[in-house]
């Protein structure tokens, strides 16, 4: 390793340069790490009980379970299990409440879930009903889906202090999911009051989301396209009628373009 640093909102954490180890909240290391090698210092150190890193070492493995996202479905027409990590089994059972409760948006039916160990820290999920058990391969796309995005949508409603402040982007957010589970999404998860800690940037082309109640027109843009531009307005920059409920209709008939 020639040279390696890690920052946060531009404050160094460490830097390591011509074999010399520069570490200002865990001097400790600086002496022992200051040595020709061939693995990274976050790797030496990965065990460790600094926050700093905990922190980056467990976005990083968001990172590495949302770069999936999409290809549960293609792994299951295959016919192949969908391993998940070690990572994701810990928080799934760490937070087996909220998770069940975002899973009962798309179907109230699931009442548990279990994961089996396949090998080398993967697992298989198992999703279970009146105590019967279900593959999560053979799961419709919007249970698919809906585990996809679990993890952003567990930190946006877990107030512990562990659980960090985040913004989640998601493209499309209504394929695969049903109309009704996308509104109680919305309103129950997205939008609610129990999200203290998470801001969703989202795209949908299902209009019927004008009609939901907590969403503020100053919060649904629309998007234009028109040669090679591409423009964003706010719901609120137009005149709208006084019935909401209404707004949907407004723009299928264009009054929004």
């Amino acid at each position: 390793i020639i040279s390696e640093s890690l920052t946060k909102n531009k404050v160094l954490i460490y830097h390591f340069n011509e074999d010399k180890l520069t570490f200002p909240i865990a001097t400790e290391y600086e002496k022992l790490l200051s040595v020709v090698s061939r693995d990274t210092v976050l790797n030496k150190i990965k065990d460790n009980g600094i926050k700093e890193l905990r922190e980056f070492q467990g976005a990083v493995k968001v990172y590495e379970y949302s770069k999936n996202i999409n290809t549960f479905e293609v792994i299951a027409d295959r016919d192949r299990v969908i391993p998940f990590p070690l990572f994701i089994k810990d928080f799934f059972t760490g937070h087996k409440d909220a998770v069940l409760n975002i899973l009962e948006i798309v179907d109230d039916s699931i009442t548990d879930f279990d994961f089996i160990d396949i090998k080398d820290d993967r697992f298989s999920l198992i999703l279970k009903r009146d105590h019967k058990s279900f593959v999560f391969e053979k799961e419709s796309s919007g249970v698919k889906k809906i585990i996809e995005l679990m993890v952003g949508l567990v930190y946006a409603i877990d107030s512990a202090d562990s659980v960090p402040e985040s913004v989640m982007i998601i493209d499309e957010l209504d394929s695969s999911i049903s109309t009704i589970s996308l509104i109680r999404l919305l309103n129950g998860v997205i939008n609610s009051s129990s999200n203290t800690k998470g801001q969703f940037i989202l795209s949908s082309h299902n209009p019927l989301i004008f009609d939901t109640d907590m969403l503020a027109p100053s919060q649904i843009y629309i998007v234009s396209k028109e040669n090679t531009a591409t423009t964003l307005k706010a719901l609120s920059e137009f005149e709208l009628r006084n019935d909401k409920k209404k707004a949907y209709m407004d723009y299928l008939r264009g009054d929004y373009e």
